[in-house]
């Protein structure tokens, strides 16, 4: 714990670095503290490394920070894994998120972005609200919908040659 992560979450100068720090008291609102801690114990049973965006309510001023941690987990030489957490102040950037959202939930339509895994499965990195509307969904039932693989918004008829199709245009583009 330095003094940058001391100030980012209003900790007390002569806070106790020796100690793991209750996560109540870096004023996580209660939403994303939940949020983290299901991420925390999914990625931790695997030692996985992982990010996740929260928000924090300033002590100040009462408005909320965005807050990027950082959570890398690494074996030492005594077969232990070690966790490391780097917290970073990404509120201008949030804020420049939203603005762009804001102005991509505006558009008709929808707009996604996908990944295909090797396995073949797509999953969703990003979606605006109009590709669930499309589809009669709330963003919260669209996004359950396909959690576990993005082209089950595809007739299941069409969803070997459309999986051909994209990774022939994957494999066959130059990049």
């Amino acid at each position: 714990c330095n003094d940058t992560y001391r100030r980012l979450f209003q900790l007390p100068a002569e806070f106790d670095t020796g100690e793991p720090i209750p996560l109540q008291l870096l004023n996580f609102c209660e939403e994303d503290r939940e949020a983290l801690c299901r991420d925390i114990a999914e990625h931790i049973h695997k030692e996985e490394s992982f990010q996740h965006i929260c928000r924090i309510k300033n002590k100040e001023t009462g408005l909320p920070q965005s807050v990027l941690m950082k959570v890398e987990c690494s074996p030492s030489d005594g077969g232990e894994t070690l966790w490391y957490i780097s917290a970073y102040d990404v509120t201008a950037w949030a804020e420049s998120e939203n603005q762009l959202n804001s102005v991509l939930n505006s558009l008709d339509g929808g707009i996604a972005v996908y990944q295909i895994g090797a396995d073949g499965n797509m999953k969703t990195l990003m979606c605006t609200d109009g590709l669930p509307a499309m589809h009669g969904y709330t963003r919260r039932e669209y996004e359950t919908w396909v959690e576990d693989d993005a082209f089950n918004i595809v007739y299941p008829e069409d969803r070997g040659r459309l999986s051909k199709e994209l990774l022939c245009l994957l494999y066959t583009s130059p990049s």
